[in-house]
């Protein structure tokens, strides 16, 4: 699994940023103060559950939400354990998105004096293919029923 990109919505100085990463090396030039930092420190309130202060929001966002995603690649062959002891791909979970990459959203709601863990929250942009007319799950039993017997 290989870190392909991450995205920033309303953190600090950036309204809107998406920072592709090289798989071989990655380096962050710019003069002092332009936010190479902060792109730094999103990827740490990521990956090590730092929480952010609400003064991180965007000062002029509407919303006071931040958005920080990373999306990785996965290979071909790798598999993971979703329970105990079955192997499977995130492919065949569905569980990549649209591009065929994991996508991981950590969403944290800044309105409040200050940011809890129930503030945060973490989703997944999944891809699933449309087989039927409407979702499954708005489907009764008795037509999953007759779905299957078709």
């Amino acid at each position: 699994m290989k870190l392909v990109r991450m995205s920033l919505k309303n953190f600090r100085g950036y309204e809107s940023l998406e920072v592709k990463f090289n798989k071989n090396l990655n380096v962050i030039i710019g003069r002092n103060d332009v936010g190479k930092s902060t792109i730094l420190d999103a990827l740490n309130i990521f990956f090590n559950d730092e929480k952010p202060e609400t003064n991180d929001c965007h000062k002029y966002a509407t919303d006071k939400v931040i958005e920080i995603s990373v999306l990785f690649e996965i290979e071909e062959d790798e598999l993971v354990i979703l329970d105990a002891s079955n192997p499977t791909s995130l492919l065949e979970e569905h569980l990549l998105n649209e591009e065929g990459l994991l996508e991981v959203k950590k969403i944290i709601k800044a309105s409040g004096s200050t940011i809890t863990q129930s503030n945060i929250t973490v989703h997944l942009n999944t891809y699933h293919p449309i087989i039927f007319n409407r979702p499954l799950i708005t489907n009764s039993q008795s037509d999953l029923k007759k779905l299957l017997s078709q």
